[in-house]
Formats: C-alpha cells, sequence, structure tokens
C-alpha cells in the first residue's frame, strides 16, 4: 500500500453538496460525483474509475478495518479513532454518517472537525432547504441544526419537515437554540429530541450526539426485532387461519350417506347454480343411484338411477 495523503475536503456536487475528510491512495486527482447517475469517478492522471456510492464507501470501510486491497484508502487508526463508533463502523460495514446545518462557516468547520475525529463521516448542508433535501437522500444517523438563519425557512421549519416525513422521522435531530428553550415553538421542543443552549462546546455536541446515535441505533434495533416477531405471528396466523379453512372445507366435503341405503357417498366435488352450492358424489356402490346435495336446503337431489 503506498504512503496516503489526506485531502482535508471532498465536496460532493449537487445536488447532494455533502462533505466527508477522508484520506485516499497518493497520486489520485480528483473524486466526483455525476448528478443523478450516482456513480464516482475517480482519477489517478491515468485512468479513471467508476463506482457507485456504496463501492466507494465500502472501499473507505475497508482501510479503516484494516484491509489493504481497495483502491481508496485511510490513514492507519489513531488514538483518536479509537471510540466505540469506529469498532462499531467495523462491525457494521458503514460509520454513522452526521448531518450539520448551520449557516456560520467557522461554526460548520469546528463541529465538523470535532465529529470526524471520531470516526464519524459528516455532510453539511447551510440552510433548511439543503438540510432536508439532504437528510431525504443520505438518511443520517443525526441531524444536528440551528434555530436562525436569517430567513425563511428556519430551523424550526426543518425539525417539523424532518419529523413529519415518513422518510426521515426515524432519524434523531439536536437543536442549537440560541434563546431560551422555553421560547422555541412548544411542537419544535416536543418533536426535537435534544435542545442545548448555544454556545455549544465541541466536546459537549460531540458526547450527546454519541449518546442520541446510540440511543436511536438501540431504539432501531428493537424496533426492528419487535417487527420482525410481528410478522412472524403475522405468518404463523396467516397459516393457522388457512389451516382452519382446509379443516372446514373437509368438514364441508365430508362423505355423507346415501339417502336411500345408508353407504357411504364418495364426493366428487362442489358447484354452483344460481347461487346455490351444490355437493356431487360419485354413484353409490350398492347401485342407489347418481346424487347431489343441496347445500342451501340441506336436502338430496337424485341426478340418476
Amino acid at each position: 500500500m503506498k504512503e496516503t495523503t489526506t485531502i482535508a475536503r471532498l465536496h460532493f456536487s449537487q445536488p447532494l453538496c455533502r462533505r466527508i475528510r477522508s484520506s485516499i491512495v497518493m497520486g489520485v486527482e480528483n473524486l466526483e460525483s455525476r448528478p443523478g447517475q450516482a456513480r464516482w469517478i475517480v482519477t489517478d492522471g491515468k485512468s479513471n474509475y467508476a463506482m457507485t456510492l456504496d463501492d466507494l464507501c465500502l472501499s473507505l470501510t475497508r482501510d479503516w478495518t484494516g484491509a489493504q486491497d481497495s483502491v481508496l484508502a485511510t490513514k492507519s487508526p489513531g488514538p483518536h479513532m479509537t471510540s466505540p463508533f469506529h469498532e462499531a463502523a467495523a462491525a457494521d460495514a458503514l460509520p454513522p454518517i452526521v448531518l450539520l446545518v448551520e449557516d456560520d462557516c467557522d461554526t460548520l468547520e469546528i463541529y465538523s472537525s470535532y465529529f470526524e475525529s471520531a470516526g464519524l463521516w459528516v455532510a453539511t448542508a447551510t440552510n433548511p432547504t439543503e438540510g432536508r433535501a439532504h437528510a431525504r437522500e443520505l438518511q443520517p444517523n443525526l441531524v444536528v441544526t440551528d434555530i436562525g438563519f436569517g430567513g425563511e425557512p428556519t430551523g424550526v421549519d426543518l425539525v417539523r419537515a424532518i419529523k413529519h416525513d415518513v422518510q426521515t422521522a426515524h432519524i434523531p435531530v439536536m437543536v442549537l437554540s440560541g434563546t431560551a428553550v422555553e421560547d422555541l415553538p412548544p411542537d419544535t421542543r416536543r418533536e426535537a429530541d435534544l435542545v442545548l443552549l448555544k454556545p455549544v462546546m465541541p466536546d459537549v455536541l460531540l458526547t450527546r450526539g454519541q449518546a442520541l446515535i446510540t440511543a436511536s441505533s438501540t431504539l432501531r434495533a428493537r424496533s426492528n426485532a419487535a417487527l420482525e416477531r410481528a410478522y412472524s405471528l403475522l405468518d404463523e396466523n396467516l397459516a393457522a387461519r388457512q389451516r382452519g379453512r382446509e379443516f372446514v372445507e373437509k368438514l364441508g366435503k365430508r362423505t355423507r350417506a346415501c339417502p336411500k341405503c345408508g353407504s357411504a357417498l364418495e364426493w366428487l366435488e362442489r358447484g354452483t347454480i344460481s347461487g346455490v352450492e351444490y355437493d356431487y358424489y360419485r354413484w353409490c356402490l350398492k347401485g342407489c343411484g347418481l346424487y347431489c346435495y343441496d347445500r342451501r336446503a340441506g336436502d338430496w337431489i337424485k341426478l340418476a338411477g
């Protein structure tokens, strides 16, 4: 494996506008996305490598977990990468993604660096409209948003949009507010998973963010287990209902006695005429005749013999 170098920022092209910090193999000159194609082009000066976003993420993650055979690589894990989230990334194949929505570039830079140093991937947006689009497309593990953006929409609108969208309602949202919590709209206080008063120190933001991600992951695992159990019970219920229907059907097609001699008649088929069901039987073995049974009237009809 060649010596690696760090690219401070990789800007994902529109509409993603997602930024991550990563280390890649020496010699790679460019990494870009093709809008609408969901494919990434890696250029090393001699040739291009086209890969999907999943392949790109997997390549990065393999190097985090010690593999040495991918096109893209990161630095050897240092002390700053020993967080439980780095260990979780090795187990789950992909690190958690944090979406930061903040219009102050300096604040965005500080918070991004802190989260990235803990082994998390960071996506950024500078306004609530971008933030909502990124949340839907990236499905991050955590959204951290400011409240005031100097115009419309605001962080309040973003929280409402995320929590009222079935595709993003499960994502935990941390709100950073410059005003007292009591001054926030009641709906925002209720829908946000956590509200912190600004200024918020980066270490506090990271710690509380990690706690939200862990709690969300645990809850999601429990929800998935409960959902799997519910599906299992549903399958069992459907199977039981099917057995019940088959049993009832067998009862409805039970062997009947010949109305003349009393010997058993062999059921042949069931037919419907003008909404009335009839069970048809084979000839009586004793030669009494050919019968069908009127299920509505509960009486026999002799067809032949």
